[in-house]
Formats: structure tokens, sequence, C-alpha cells
């Protein structure tokens, strides 16, 4: 090395995976996050994440539990990847559209609806039936908003596709924009 030159040292990027498998329960969300939890309670430095879905979706609002906890890592400076292996579908498409690189496997699915009414009591009250259908209203809203803005479509197109019920193999789901590259 000649005199005055440096000697370029490289850290090596620190990754983990992660899985978010079967259907969107309270319990699943709490292990997803709990393994979250457990990679930075050991003082792991990561500079990437990859989570690999394989995903039916299941509760909304525990999907968006896991994308506000992925968002927060993001402001630390943690690259998220994802991977769909088998099917994001539903409320998974939350969990996937959060993350920066996103990737499917050949015969993976991608799949999009409108948020659906939860079971109801007969009794209910006008004024609760009321409340609820304004919260579905909100929800379809927000995940049309970011399904449009992470995919390049318009919210129009989404609210369209979310309605049919989409499903899209993995060569559609690229040329839609969910993810940017089929593995």
């Amino acid at each position: 090395m000649a005199e005055g030159e440096k000697e370029e040292s490289r850290e090596e990027e620190m990754g983990a995976t992660v899985y978010l498998n079967g259907e969107l329960t309270e319990e699943n969300k709490n292990e997803f996050l709990s393994v979250l939890d457990q990679l930075y309670l050991e003082g792991m430095k990561l500079d990437r994440l990859k989570i690999i879905i394989d995903s039916p979706g299941g509760s909304i609002k525990n999907a968006w539990a896991i994308a506000d906890r992925l968002e927060r890592l993001k402001v630390q400076g943690l690259k998220l990847e994802a991977l769909v292996e088998g099917v994001a579908a539903s409320s998974a498409t939350i969990v996937l559209l959060t993350c920066d690189e996103r990737k499917i496997t050949s015969h993976s699915r991608i799949g999009i609806h409108l948020p659906a009414l939860p079971p109801l009591d007969s009794d209910l009250d006008e004024k609760l039936a009321k409340e609820i259908l304004t919260t579905l209203k909100d929800l379809k809203i927000q995940l049309a908003t970011l399904t449009a803005e992470k995919t390049g479509q318009k919210l129009k197109t989404v609210l369209r596709d979310m309605k049919k019920e989409r499903d899209f193999n993995a060569q559609q789901a690229v040329a839609y924009g969910f993810v940017h590259e089929i593995i």
C-alpha cells in the first residue's frame, strides 16, 4: 500500500430472516413481533431484514400492527425485503407493501379484496352498526391508498380491483407493482 492511501474496509451487512406464515391472528401477530423484539434484545445490529410471507391474510388490525412496527424499524435504518413464497393475500399485502424490496417466487400469488364485515350479533343496535360501517370504509381507503402509493396504480383502479377480489399470479403481481421481481 502506497503512503497516504487508506485501506478500504467494508463492514459486512448483517441480516436476518423472519417468517410470516398462516392466518394473521392475534397469536400469529404476537409471535412475529416477539421474533423482531428478540433480534433486537439480543443486541443484533441488523442492516436488513428479510420477511418470507406465506399468508392468506386475516385480521387487518394485526397486519397494521406488524406494518407499524416495521415502519419504525425502517426509520432506524433497517432495510426490509419481502419474499412471497406461496400467497400474500388480503391483509398480508399490507406487510408485503411495507417492505422496500418486494419479490415473489414463480408459482406464488397475491390477492386483494375489500375489508370484510366481521360476524355481527343480530341484536346489534343501529348506532354501533353505523360505527362498524364507518370503520370499514376507513379501512378500505387506508388499504387502497397504501396499495396505490406502493404499486403506482391509480386509487380508482385499486378500489375497482379490490371490489372484484383480484388474484394475481407472479407475472401479474410484477406488472401491477406489488413486487419488483420474480425469483
